[in-house]
């Protein structure tokens, strides 16, 4: 089986390309929809107040998203 355990190495390589960093419409994520295994729900949306495409690994976490969206 493979580990899903990122290596140090790999790690350092994320934060070398700017994953995880930046703000606002420039914000680029640790990881996307499609890094991570999964047999359930994800989605990718656009935020309309940050101007990036958030990703969702579940649909709390969408349902969150969208009340937070929604609040001024």
């Amino acid at each position: 089986m493979k580990s899903r355990r990122p290596s140090k190495k790999l790690v350092e390589k994320w934060i070398a390309r700017g994953d995880g960093q930046g703000q606002g419409e420039n914000f680029d994520p640790c990881y996307h929809v499609r890094d991570v295994p999964s047999m359930g729900r994800s989605r990718m949306l656009l935020g309309l107040k940050t101007g990036r495409i958030h990703h969702f690994l579940s649909d709390i976490e969408y349902g969150h998203f969208l009340v937070a969206e929604n609040m001024a």
